[in-house]
C-alpha cells in the first residue's frame, strides 16, 4: 500500500517520457533535414550494418532520442526550445513538472528519500514551499498529489504535442481541431479545471488559428469549461470580451445558453439546426442545463416531432467496481466447487459483508 502510489507517479512519468519519445522521432521523420544537425558518428562497422541510407536514418533517429531522453527533464525542454525557438518554460506549472519528475527519480533511485539533488533542481524552478522539506525526509505520493501529476503531465505532454505539430506543419490545420477534440473530451468527462488550462493555452497562446470558427469554438469551450466548474462569473467575463452579434447562429446559441437566456437560446435552436442536430443536444455538455428546462424540451419536441429522452450516463464509483468483483469472484467460487478445485484456489480476495458496507 506503501509502494502502490509512488509507482503510479512513476508510470505517469514514464509514459510521459515514451510520448516525449515518440514526438522527437516525429520530427526527424517529418522533418529529415534535421539530422543533417545531428553530431554522431559511425564506425565501420555500424555502415557495413546498415543496409540502406534509410536504415542509416533510422538509426541515427533512434541515437538522438536516446541522448534526448537520457537528459533531465529540464534539459529535454531545453532541447525542443533550440529547435523551436520556442520557451516550454513560460507553462504556468513548469515548476511543478520539474518537481514532479524530480521526486519520480527519489522514487525509483532512493526509495523517496531526499537528496540534495532534489532540493536543488526544485530550487531551481521556484517550487512553492521546498525550504521545508529536508535532505533525509522520506515523501510519499498521496491520491491528491497522483491526481496532480496526471494533471499536471498530461498538460505538459499535450501542451508539447501540439506546439511541435505547429511548427513543424504550418499549414496543417488539422492540428487546431485535433486540440480542440482534446479539450472536449476534457468537458465531456468532468475534468474542467483541466479543461480550461488547456484551453487558456490555446486563447492566449496561439498566435493564428486554422480559422476564425476554430477561435470561437475555443473561446466558447473555455467560458464552458468556467460554468460547469461552477464559475459563472469567469464565464460571462470571458463571454463578453467578443462581439457575437455577427457570428454563426451556433455561437449565438452557445452563448444564450451560457448565459441561461434559455427563452432566446430556443429562439435560435431552428436556425442552428444544420450545426446543431438531436444527437447534439445529448452529447454536447454545453447543452447540460438547458435540456432540463421546458423552453428547451417545447422547442425540441417542435423541431424534431418527438419528446426529448436522455438519459444521464451511470458513473464509475467503488460500489460498482466491488459489486463486478464479487460477482467475478462468485463465478470463479461456483466453477472450482464443480470441477473439485476450490481448495486449490483459494479464493479470498475480500469479506463479502466488508465490501458491501
Amino acid at each position: 500500500m506503501r509502494l502502490y502510489p509512488c509507482n503510479i507517479v512513476v508510470s505517469f512519468v514514464s509514459l510521459y517520457d515514451a510520448f516525449l519519445g515518440n514526438i522527437i522521432k516525429a520530427i526527424y521523420k517529418t522533418c529529415p533535414e534535421k539530422l543533417k544537425e545531428s553530431k554522431k558518428e559511425f564506425t565501420i562497422n555500424d555502415i557495413i550494418l546498415f543496409d540502406s541510407i534509410e536504415d542509416a536514418k533510422e538509426f541515427v533517429i533512434e541515437k538522438e532520442s536516446e541522448t534526448v531522453l537520457r537528459a533531465s527533464h529540464g534539459e529535454q525542454l531545453d532541447w525542443l526550445k533550440n529547435k523551436f525557438g520556442t520557451t516550454f518554460k513560460d507553462f504556468p506549472n513548469y515548476n511543478k513538472f520539474i518537481e514532479i519528475t524530480e521526486r519520480r527519480n527519489l522514487f525509483v533511485h532512493t526509495n523517496g528519500v531526499v537528496s540534495r539533488q532534489y532540493i536543488s533542481e526544485c530550487n531551481k524552478v521556484g517550487v512553492k514551499d521546498i525550504s521545508k522539506i529536508k535532505v533525509g525526509e522520506k515523501l510519499i505520493a498521496t491520491p491528491q498529489y497522483i491526481l496532480e501529476c496526471y494533471n499536471i503531465l498530461f498538460e505538459v505532454g499535450v501542451k508539447l504535442g501540439i506546439i511541435v505539430w505547429r511548427n513543424i506543419l504550418k499549414k496543417d490545420k488539422d492540428a487546431d481541431y485535433y486540440y480542440n477534440t482534446v479539450c472536449y473530451d476534457l468537458l465531456k468527462s468532468g475534468k474542467y479545471n483541466l479543461a480550461k488550462t488547456m484551453l487558456d493555452f490555446a486563447t492566449n497562446g496561439f498566435k493564428s488559428f486554422a480559422t476564425e470558427e476554430i477561435r470561437r469554438i475555443y473561446i466558447i469551450n473555455k467560458a464552458l469549461a468556467c460554468y460547469l466548474a461552477g464559475d459563472k462569473k469567469g464565464c460571462n467575463l470571458i463571454i463578453d470580451k467578443e462581439d457575437w452579434s455577427a457570428s454563426a447562429v451556433m455561437f449565438q446559441l452557445a452563448v444564450a445558453v451560457l448565459k441561461e437566456d434559455y427563452k432566446l437560446a430556443a429562439s435560435k435552436m431552428e436556425s442552428a439546426k444544420s450545426d446543431v442536430d438531436n444527437a447534439a443536444y445529448c452529447e454536447w455538455p454545453l447543452f447540460k442545463d438547458f435540456r432540463n428546462t421546458d423552453e428547451f424540451k417545447v422547442e425540441y419536441q417542435r423541431l424534431f416531432g418527438q419528446g426529448f429522452e436522455y438519459t444521464e450516463p451511470p458513473k464509475e464509483n467503488i460500489k460498482n467496481v466491488l459489486s463486478f468483483a464479487m460477482d467475478f469472484q462468485n463465478m470463479l467460487k461456483d466453477y472450482a466447487k464443480k470441477n473439485n478445485i476450490e481448495n486449490e484456489l483459494g479464493f479470498n480476495l475480500f469479506d463479502n459483508e466488508l465490501a458491501t458496507d
